[in-house]
């Protein structure tokens, strides 16, 4: 008896096909588990209501400059984390604007301004709603020196002005976050 070979005889055309579908074999699996890799490192994160958030100026604000409703810049001043996750970056924009603002007056009656936050961007861009913790700012007040000055040398040192306020480039202040935010990051 003799014994039938059935095996397919392998040309060059057959090993090509078979190389090319071995290999894309490997990467529409190597792809699949990237993919189930990167679904599972993902994680929700909640930034809590109350979380403190330090913000810095972006450049002087003087009353003399600035009028009530102008909008303003600045920016976070260190990284936001939670669970060791950063969660808004130092150097964020955040968004504020002039609530309300007087400017010194004659008889030493001094300015002051006050600043409220309106949001910053978490990592992901999600909006983070904001509000100012002390945001009010004050000039120096002349009043009593006025007052003193005007009734033993002059009564021409009623005129005399208080200050504006002034607040430096990279004064730092503090913000809240208003709500909870959950982030998918």
């Amino acid at each position: 008896m003799s014994v039938q070979d059935y095996s397919l005889p392998l040309n060059k055309i057959t090993m090509k096909r078979f190389l090319i579908l071995l290999v894309f074999s490997i990467c529409i699996s190597q792809t699949t588990y990237a993919i189930i890799l990167t679904d599972t490192i993902r994680k929700t994160v909640t930034i809590e209501k109350g979380t403190n958030v330090k913000v810095s100026s972006l450049k002087e604000l003087s009353t003399k400059k600035i009028q009530e409703g102008d909008k303003l810049e600045f920016e976070v001043y260190e990284d936001i984390t939670i669970d060791n996750i950063i969660v808004i970056s130092a150097g964020t924009i955040v968004n504020a604007y002039v609530e309300s603002l007087e400017k010194a007056s004659n008889q030493g009656n001094e300015g002051f301004i006050t600043i409220q936050f309106s949001n910053t961007n978490a990592v992901d861009k999600t909006k983070i709603p904001l509000k100012a913790i002390k945001s009010t700012f004050r000039g120096k007040s002349r009043d009593g020196e006025t007052l003193a000055l005007a009734v033993f040398v002059s009564p021409l040192f009623v005129l005399q002005k208080g200050k504006n306020v002034k607040l430096s480039k990279g004064k730092i202040m503090n913000a809240y976050v208003t709500k909870d935010v959950i982030l998918n990051l």
